[in-house]
């Protein structure tokens, strides 16, 4: 419990300190590779494309993922930032 309050508390920090942020993003593609885990391509409201790797095996193209994003240090680039943690939000009717 100690240690999750202390990651908890660390999250607060770096999100305050706009290091991580939330992003919602739409499923553009999933690649199964050679081992058991995923390729997850996910597509911004803004176009940019981001890859992660996980081991989900039950998400599909078009759902939309809530993300936590890191911004590897360069605020004013969106380019280089990496998904650190996704979770399935479902799919939204057209």
């Amino acid at each position: 419990m100690r240690q999750l309050l202390a990651c908890l508390a660390l999250i607060g920090i770096l999100v305050k300190a706009e290091i991580v942020y939330p992003q919602a993003m739409k499923v553009h593609s999933v690649e199964k590779g050679e081992d058991k885990n995923y390729t997850v391509t996910l597509c911004s409201s803004a176009g940019f494309f981001y890859d992660t790797v996980t081991d989900l095996d039950d998400i599909t193209p078009g759902e939309m993922m809530a993300v936590l994003m890191y911004d590897s240090m360069t605020p004013g680039d969106i380019l280089d930032d990496t998904v650190i943690a996704m979770r399935h939000t479902g799919f939204f009717e057209k």
